[in-house]
């Protein structure tokens, strides 16, 4: 499992049971994760994710499994305030 910090850049609702988002993670990456498709977040908010990466098509891409609004994190101001 990978924890992560991310905000998501676009969001690509699929026919699979699962989405597609371009998130784009702390050091500046961009990574494709997939999350269920009946969860909605937000574009251009910040998340931590809990993810495992998978292959999906011959693609490597991140399962989200947990996720946490910025806002909801346990994380003092200072530490909000760099994500």
């Amino acid at each position: 499992m990978k924890i992560f910090y991310a905000k998501i850049d676009t969001i690509n609702e699929t026919s699979y049971d699962t989405n597609t988002m371009s998130v784009i993670t702390e050091s500046a990456e961009r990574i494709t994760v997939r999350i269920d498709e009946a969860i909605k977040l937000d574009i251009g908010e910040v998340y931590c994710f809990e993810a495992e990466l998978i292959t999906f098509k011959d693609r490597e891409q991140y399962l989200i499994h947990e996720y946490t609004h910025l806002f909801d994190a346990p994380l003092t101001f200072n530490e909000r305030a760099e994500k």
